[in-house]
């Protein structure tokens, strides 16, 4: 029986923590938002958690994020999952989780790092994780980032370096 619930409870998140295993989601046909839960076993903890973030985000907002259990397992929890999976690289990866800092962010993401490349958001090619709460949807993508080379070069010049940074990586990319 598949139903739908607002708040996961918090069974769920405990469930991720310990490593335990979880019910997968299954998505609507309606491009992909959480329908709830079905008896198929998930592929992978992460994904999970990522789900979970996505249909519980909006809900935990409401609340102070200081001492939130939610934002750090997200910001603890869901990270290290990640890094798990990224540990089966020869190459070292940097993964950071955040939700906000003071408050909440408007989207959490998660992002990983490779060192040699950048340590950071602020500069540098990185693969970072949005959730979008509203939509309930999760989006991978390729980023650089932009706020040294705005404060470098200017609003105007920083912009255009952007665009042909962007270019050159989309070129790479395909070739």
């Amino acid at each position: 029986m598949v139903h739908r619930r607002a708040v996961p409870s918090r069974a769920e998140i405990q469930a991720l923590r310990a490593g335990a295993a979880v019910r997968g989601l299954r998505a609507r046909r309606d491009g992909g938002r959480a329908a709830g839960l079905t008896d198929a076993p998930i592929l992978s903890p992460l994904a999970a958690a990522l789900s979970l973030t996505a249909r519980r985000y909006a809900f935990e907002r409401q609340r102070p994020v200081t001492g939130s259990a939610f934002s750090s397992f997200f910001r603890r929890d869901v990270a290290a999952l990640a890094r798990a999976l990224t540990d089966r690289r020869a190459e070292r990866m940097l993964v950071r989780a955040s939700t906000g800092a003071p408050g909440w962010a408007s989207i959490p993401w998660l992002a990983c790092f490779a060192p040699h490349v950048t340590r950071s958001m602020r500069h540098g090619l990185y693969v970072v994780i949005f959730i979008d709460p509203v939509g309930e949807r999760i989006v991978l993508s390729l980023q650089h980032g932009a706020a040294d080379a705005l404060t470098r070069h200017g609003a105007a010049e920083g912009r255009r370096i952007l665009r042909e940074t962007a270019a050159a990586t989309r070129a790479a990319l395909a070739g």
